[in-house]
């Protein structure tokens, strides 16, 4: 009972919270127009600043943690299994990080060729 109140208080300051954080009277200045090539290549820019090493550093602590598992699960065969499925997703993981700037790339290169 306790639970379902404290979730249903959870939806509703979330809601509230959402509600007062976009209201426009918060907006630090006014809006302006921007042009889609320069938000195009500003977020671009924040994504090979800071997204791509971020992804990299997560993907870095989730080959070593892998490693480490791998190793203490050597004589178990279950749990050695286990953990090089989870490699797997690791794998999956580091493919889409390395392509995102590509498929960015892509993605913008073919929205100039629509002028």
């Amino acid at each position: 009972m306790i639970r379902k109140i404290k979730e249903k208080y959870l939806q509703i300051m979330s809601y509230a919270m959402m509600i007062v954080l976009t209201n426009p009277i918060l907006a630090r200045a006014a809006v302006t127009p921007v042009e889609a090539e320069s938000f195009n290549t500003k977020l671009l820019d924040i994504a090979s600043k800071y997204l791509t090493p971020l992804g990299g550093t997560i993907i870095l602590f989730a080959v070593v943690f892998g490693g480490i598992k791998l190793l203490m699960s050597a004589y178990s065969p279950e749990k050695r299994k286990e953990t090089m499925g989870g490699l797997g997703y690791v794998v999956v993981g580091a493919i889409l990080v390395g392509g995102a700037m590509f498929f960015a790339g892509v993605f913008l290169g073919l929205g100039q060729s629509f002028k």
